[in-house]
């Protein structure tokens, strides 16, 4: 989005964005970084969480420590697609999501509300964020659907 003008749909992505981190976004008790909505992790699996990163800090710099620190990002990985629901449907107030005429713009400004907070394990590519509007009129919510990243390619 460099070099283009902000538009209101942008600033109403961020802040749906801020009010799902603060609302629904889920971290794991392991996270560095913890939202409110935190998953515990078993003791088996927290156990080795804590022995895999100790090693990666224990390690001094060098080849070795490069080789923990992508041991610990996979399994942080396998933690959070053991835990962390893969698809998270979250309910959002209406406002108007009818009225927005650039969804993408809307959806840039969700897409780094959520990738600024750095707890978010969800895809935040545009393509892959899914806005949903109630079509009654008395409904009090729209919806904003998100896909746990796998991390596939790996």
């Amino acid at each position: 989005m460099k070099n283009k003008k902000k538009k209101i749909e942008y600033f109403l992505g961020s802040m749906v964005g801020e009010y799902i981190v603060s609302m629904y976004l889920p971290t794991l008790s392991t996270d560095m970084i913890c939202s409110s909505n935190i998953i515990q992790v078993d003791e088996e699996d927290t156990t080795e969480f804590n022995r895999i990163e100790k090693e990666y800090r224990d390690e001094p710099e060098g080849i070795t420590k490069n080789e923990k620190w992508d041991l610990h990002l996979k399994n942080m990985r396998i933690l959070s697609k053991k835990y962390l629901p893969h698809e998270l449907k979250m309910r959002i107030p209406k406002f108007g999501i009818h009225l927005i005429t650039d969804m993408e713009q809307f959806k840039e400004g969700l897409s780094v509300s959520l990738w600024n907070c750095d707890m978010c394990s969800y895809h935040t590519e545009h393509d892959k964020i899914e806005i949903t509007e109630t079509e009654r009129r008395w409904a009090w919510c729209d919806y904003v659907t998100l896909h746990l990243d796998l991390h596939e390619s790996e």
